[in-house]
């Protein structure tokens, strides 16, 4: 019984749903949009094992199904549990919600197939844009705040799919962009999505220095949290780089991580 409970947790990567969900709940400080994203990402996120467990078998075979914790059909049928809650909860609490919630469902299930396995090189941007516009949708965020955060998701997945790219050499008909960079070349690309996102995102806190001093744009903003976020980029810039050099997937893996602490407290903080 405990080993199916842990493996429907872990199906679907709830600790990381949860904290995901959390993110980007400061931009609307609602419930409702809280609880239909975390749904979203849950399905999300148990409906790919469900689709990927032989190709996880190879890349990922302490996973749920592919370890025996939970059978095929349990995966199956905890992911349409899922989405079907969460469509119920939409319709209810958040019915302006509802369709944009089945259009970006509908998008990470084919992600998951058939683009993942047939398209890569598209299936990651789709999925980045899924969640992006889940995450965002009901938000005032202007277009800047939108690549933003596309950036620093996408660079996230590329990161992954330099994990996986054994396994997606084997199982995939096309190769992802990982594959095409291979084992030479994508920490350079890596590399170039980040000083992207960098550069965004610097847009923020330079604004906050420069103009809320006056409080014309975010009179709540504080001139000391745009000061820490300007030099908090500045050391982000020079560890990114340096990372990128080393070419290591673990430090690089951490700075993401660094990354998205500081896109979250950018919108915190203004």
């Amino acid at each position: 019984m405990l080993s199916k409970l842990s493996g429907s947790l872990e199906l679907m990567r709830f600790g990381r749903s949860i904290i995901g969900a959390l993110i980007v709940f400061p931009l609307t400080w609602r419930i409702d949009h809280y609880v239909v994203f975390l749904f979203f990402l849950l399905f999300s996120y148990a409906w790919n094992d469900f689709v990927d467990q032989d190709m996880d078998q190879d890349g990922h075979p302490n996973r749920p199904i592919p370890s025996g914790r939970i059978s095929s059909t349990e995966a199956l049928l905890l992911s349409l549990v899922l989405l079907s809650v969460g469509g119920f909860y939409s319709a209810v609490k958040m019915p302006d919600m509802l369709q944009i919630y089945g259009l970006f469902c509908f998008l990470s299930a084919i992600y998951s197939w058939p683009l993942k396995r047939h398209l890569p090189l598209i299936a990651t941007p789709v999925w980045t844009i899924s969640v992006v516009s889940m995450a965002l949708w009901p938000s005032d965020i202007t277009v800047v705040g939108w690549l933003i955060f596309f950036v620093a998701l996408y660079t996230h997945e590329f990161l992954l799919d330099v994990r996986d790219m054994e396994s997606d050499r084997t199982h995939c008909t096309t190769p992802s962009l990982a594959v095409i960079l291979g084992e030479r070349s994508w920490y350079l690309v890596l590399g170039l999505f980040f000083l992207l996102g960098l550069c965004f995102e610097a847009y923020v806190p330079m604004i906050t220095v420069n103009i809320l001093t006056e409080g014309e744009l975010f009179p709540n903003a504080t001139p000391w949290g745009g000061r820490f976020l300007m030099w908090s980029y500045m050391l982000l810039i020079i560890i990114s780089i340096y990372v990128t050099c080393q070419r290591d997937y673990c430090r690089l893996t951490a700075t993401v991580w660094y990354y998205k602490s500081l896109l979250l407290l950018s919108f915190v903080l203004i």
